[in-house]
C-alpha cells in the first residue's frame, strides 16, 4: 500500500496542472429539470502549495475549476480574460466560444 501511495505522491508532484476533459456529450434534460452546466475534473495532490485547473465544454461553454489548498485569487478570471481575448481575435473560433 505504501508503494502505492509513494508511487501516486510523484506521479501528482506538481506545481501546476491543466486537465481538459474536452467536450462531453450526454443527455441534458430529465423531465421538468435541465443539467445547464457541468465542472470537472478536480484533482489534488494533497502538497499544499499546486494549482489544478479543470476545464470540461458541455453544451458550448467551458467550465473551469481550480482546486487547491492555496487557490490564487483572480487565477480563473484571468484564464477567462485570456482565452476571451483568444476567441475575440480568432474569428473562425469566436462563434464557439462561451464561458461559465
Amino acid at each position: 500500500m505504501q508503494q502505492m501511495l509513494d508511487a501516486l505522491k510523484q506521479a501528482f508532484n506538481h506545481h501546476i496542472m491543466v486537465t481538459n476533459l474536452v467536450r462531453v456529450r450526454y443527455k441534458t434534460e430529465f423531465g421538468p429539470l435541465k443539467l445547464e452546466a457541468l465542472y470537472g475534473p478536480m484533482v489534488r495532490s494533497g502538497k499544499g502549495m499546486e494549482q489544478t485547473i479543470g476545464a470540461l465544454t458541455t453544451n458550448g461553454s467551458l467550465g473551469l475549476t481550480n482546486t487547491s489548498d492555496t487557490p490564487i485569487p483572480g487565477l480563473l478570471d484571468e484564464m477567462e480574460r485570456i482565452l476571451e481575448k483568444a476567441c475575440q481575435e480568432n474569428v473562425a473560433t469566436k462563434a464557439v466560444c462561451s464561458f461559465r
